[in-house]
């Protein structure tokens, strides 16, 4: 079955492990939200999050995906996720930039691991992106943001 896979991690401002493993939070001491996008569904994996989407509801920052997944991730991390900025970082993934897309920059990733040399990523949150075929994983990107958070 194919599908797309994201993950929406945090690292905290105080993180210590200079590896990060996208998708497993208790390695990596991070605070993730995993979801995956099956035909129609917008599921999450490691949540409760469900929603039917229509192919156009990733490319519309107005469209309801992005009001129940700013409003998830929002309420998990403690800060405020706009619909637009969750948008710009998924068409940076896809190569597809739009104005939203500018506070994300790409960050050098090997299966899913990121390094956090220095503390680099410390207060940042990373989206992880990939396309899954048959068990074989495609397309695979990581982006941070630019900007730091603290979690309340």
């Amino acid at each position: 079955m194919d599908r797309i896979v994201l993950t929406y991690g945090y690292v905290p401002i105080d993180h210590k492990v200079e590896e990060i493993y996208c998708g497993d939070s208790e390695t990596s001491e991070t605070l993730e939200l995993n979801f995956e996008i099956i035909e129609d569904d917008f599921l999450g994996i490691d949540n409760d999050f469900k929603l039917e989407i229509q192919g156009h509801d990733l490319w519309n920052h107005e469209s309801i995906l992005y009001r129940k997944l700013s409003k998830t991730i929002s309420d998990y991390f403690g800060f405020d996720f706009s619909e637009q900025f969750l948008f710009g970082g998924y068409s940076l993934l896809l190569d597809e930039p739009t104005e939203f897309s500018g506070k994300y920059e790409f960050v050098e990733s090997e299966e899913g691991i990121v390094n956090n040399f220095n503390c680099s990523l410390n207060g940042k949150v990373f989206i992880r992106f990939y396309f899954e075929e048959d068990g074989d994983i495609f397309d695979e990107k990581v982006i941070s943001t630019l900007e730091t958070f603290v979690c309340k």
